[in-house]
């Protein structure tokens, strides 16, 4: 949407719930969200997204896959603990290969 040059706004979807569960609105259609999204941005006016400029987005990238890594590190951690002889190598063969 932002390189279509289409204004947006990101929000929590459970601020919107609790914006329809505070005016009673508990009914679950796609028209439904459509009009309670609208009644929320005309009441609580969120603040526009702006689109990352390059710099910024090349980060975000990067850090998104620094966490993936971390995670499959300890995932592979939490697997070597619990494998037998075979795996326990290979899985610290990947550890090390993470590590790195």
């Amino acid at each position: 949407m932002l390189l279509a040059q289409i204004q947006v706004c990101v929000v929590n979807p459970g601020r919107v719930r609790a914006f329809a569960r505070a005016a009673g609105l508990l009914a679950k259609t796609d028209p439904f969200d459509a009009q309670l999204l609208r009644r929320f941005g005309l009441q609580m006016k969120p603040c526009l997204h702006r689109a990352l400029d390059e710099a910024a987005a090349t980060l975000r990238e990067l850090l998104d896959y620094r966490r993936q890594i971390s995670d499959q590190l300890v995932a592979t951690g939490n697997r070597c603990e619990l494998a037998g002889r075979i795996l326990r190598e290979r899985f610290e063969t990947l550890r090390t290969l993470l590590a790195t």
